[in-house]
């Protein structure tokens, strides 16, 4: 119920990108140059997500397009542009980016709310999850229990399940036991929101920020 998705950038690095494809790991992306990035690495377009907040109208036509596995958006105004260029016949997976600073929406209140209204409520689009940068080892525990918070509230209020939950790392992560401390926190968050909330437990999918791979491997 855990796994990885690779930045974009880090596939310029030959050895990053043959391993990943070798494992068929999921991959972000985060602008149009890191999508030409993960599709000249060979990575199928399924295994993709592209976040929305760099690229224009007309890039996001042609990313639905390609037929990404999920699209990550963080207004109404991209849940709009996409959802006039999907298909209902072939729903486009959609995730909400979330998050206490300015990249995203509120993790609660009226902008979440119409958000997910918005994305809910039309036929061409298929909300599965949130997702949510975590600027902090000790916030991951804090964003996890309200992003579970919301899932219940997005299941009282229009009885879907949501079982995907994404945590972008802003922090660059130079020793193993820091690592193994930021997995220890989140399972623990998990395990506390979801039995506080009576939630299944979604999967988690982690990665780390992806301009601090992209400085690492230039």
């Amino acid at each position: 119920m855990a796994e990885i998705a690779y930045p974009a950038e880090a596939l310029k690095v030959k050895g990053v990108a043959e391993w990943v494809a070798k494992q068929r790991w999921a991959v972000e992306a985060h602008t149009s140059g890191g999508l030409g990035i993960a599709i000249q690495a060979g990575v199928a377009p399924a295994r993709i997500t592209m976040f929305c907040d760099t690229l224009t109208e007309s890039e996001v036509r042609c990313v639905v397009g390609l037929n990404v596995g999920r699209l990550g958006v963080s207004s109404a105004e991209q849940i709009d542009v996409l959802a006039s260029c999907s298909d209902a016949r072939r729903p486009q997976n959609l995730l909400l980016r979330m998050t206490r600073g300015e990249m995203g929406l509120p993790l609660a209140g009226s902008a979440a709310d119409a958000a997910i209204d918005a994305a809910l409520g039309d036929v061409r689009l298929r909300l599965i999850g949130l997702e949510s940068c975590v600027d902090a080892t000790a916030a991951y525990a804090e964003v996890v229990d309200q992003l579970i918070g919301q899932m219940e509230h997005v299941r009282r209020s229009h009885g879907v399940v949501l079982n995907y939950l994404g945590l972008t790392a802003s922090e660059d992560f130079g020793a193993q036991a820091v690592l193994s401390e930021v997995a220890t926190t989140i399972d623990d968050a998990l395990d506390d929101a979801c039995a506080r909330f009576r939630f299944p437990r979604p999967l988690v999918v982690f990665s780390p920020r992806w301009d601090l791979v992209d400085c690492a491997v230039d």
